[in-house]
């Protein structure tokens, strides 16, 4: 099996950073909204070249059959237990 821990922790830093984020604005102050900005992208650049990483290996393992059943349905029915 493909362990997902690194990328549920990395969903949490992107909520941090969107947190850090949205502080930011709300304090007005331009330079801690463009270094929120920064780690917002960096956060958010680093999580979505592990998720390629993990996931794309998995997708191209597939069946035709399998691929088009998991770009057809939601996100809530592949969640599923």
């Amino acid at each position: 099996g493909v362990s997902f821990d690194e990328a549920t922790a990395g969903h949490h830093a992107l909520h941090e950073a969107h947190r850090f984020v949205l502080e930011a604005f709300a304090a007005g102050e331009r330079s801690a909204v463009v270094a929120a900005l920064t780690r917002h992208d960096t956060v958010l650049e680093s999580h979505l070249e592990l998720e390629e990483d993990l996931v794309i290996p998995l997708l191209l393992g597939l069946s035709p059959a399998e691929f088009d059943e998991y770009t057809h349905s939601s996100i809530a029915w592949l969640l599923r237990d």
